[in-house]
Order: structure tokens, then C-alpha cells, then sequence
């Protein structure tokens, strides 16, 4: 994800409205959370002492809608976290159509959808080792994405096998030849 610093007035003053998913608060604000939250920028914003203030990390995703849903969130929490520790070097970018991975270049990009992730590994078909065949050929059919082969992800079920499909395509652009 792209962090970038912003004035929490100049942030708010992006939307009328702003909605935090029910399911999003009951996993991660309790009233106690709002609470401190309302009390740190009433606080800030009566006093001329206090020149800047951290509230924290928010996560906007203008681009993405599907993203935020409660079905598609956690497995793209779940995917995220797992793509970003198979290496150092791995780094993400959240671009106007999908959500691009890159070591040197782009090695998986997702394009969030209403019912799954759809990843586009960035390697040609028959360099993809897929045992259970799961992978689609999408060589000349034009879609959002860099890569010749195609995978939808729908559940956490599916994740770890996903994730060796991605490895594969990160392997093959560090060099490794698919190699684990």
C-alpha cells in the first residue's frame, strides 16, 4: 500500500461521508477506539500548542470498492500479507485498476472483483507449474494485468495454494527459475 501524509482536516475534506464497513468496526474499533480517536482531534484542534499530532494509519481505498466488502476483505488482507513476506524486496501499489506486486517489475497483479481476486501471474502459461490445473491461458485476450496466466482467488481455503502459483512468478523474475 502506498502510505502518504496527509492533514486529517485536508483528508476529511475528501468525502461528505465516510462509512467504516459493520464489519470492520466490530473487528477493529470499539467504542473505547472512537472514543480516544474524538477526544485526540477535539483536543488537537482547540489548542494552538499542539502543532501536529499521529492518529494513526487510515486506509482509504477510493479505486477499489470491492476491496472493502465483508466477503473480499479478509482474503485480501489474508493474500496481501502473504505475497509481501515471500520477500524482502516484494513491495505493492495500489494503481487506478489493480493492485500491482512487484519485485524488480510487476510479478502478480490483482484485479479486485465483486466474488474473488483476479491475479494475473506475470509469466507465460506453460511456465506455470499448476497440478490441479486451476491456472487459465489469457496470452491474447486483453485484460488489466501483466502475464500470460490467469487465477482467481474466492476464499482463505485456496490461499496457500495461490500462494506457491505467485511464488513461482516472483522466483522466475529474481532469477531463481522457479527453484524453492
Amino acid at each position: 500500500m502506498k502510505a502518504t501524509e496527509a492533514k486529517l482536516l485536508d483528508f476529511l475534506k475528501k468525502s461528505p461521508q465516510f462509512v467504516i464497513p459493520i464489519y470492520q468496526r466490530t473487528y477493529s474499533w470499539t467504542e473505547k477506539e472512537c472514543r480516544q480517536l474524538w477526544d485526540d482531534i477535539v483536543r488537537c484542534g482547540s489548542s494552538d500548542k499542539i502543532a501536529i499530532h499521529f492518529v494513526g494509519s487510515i486506509v482509504y481505498i477510493d479505486d477499489h470498492p470491492y476491496l472493502l466488502t465483508a466477503n473480499m476483505r479478509p482474503v485480501f488482507e489474508a493474500f496481501r500479507k502473504a505475497v509481501l513476506a515471500l520477500d524482502p524486496c516484494v513491495s505493492e501499489e495500489f494503481l487506478k485498476r489493480y493492485v500491482a506486486y512487484k519485485a524488480e517489475t510487476n510479478f502478480v497483479d490483482v484485479v479486485p472483483q465483486a466474488r474473488r481476486l483476479r491475479l494475473t501471474l506475470n509469466m507465460r502459461f506453460a511456465e506455470v507449474n499448476d497440478p490441479k490445473g486451476l491456472c487459465k491461458d489469457v496470452t491474447d485476450i486483453g485484460r488489466w494485468g501483466n502475464g500470460d496466466a490467469e487465477i482467481g482467488l474466492s476464499n482463505l481455503d485456496e490461499l496457500p495454494y495461490v500462494i506457491g502459483l505467485v511464488r513461482q512468478s516472483l522466483e522466475l523474475q529474481l532469477g531463481n527459475g522457479g527453484e524453492s
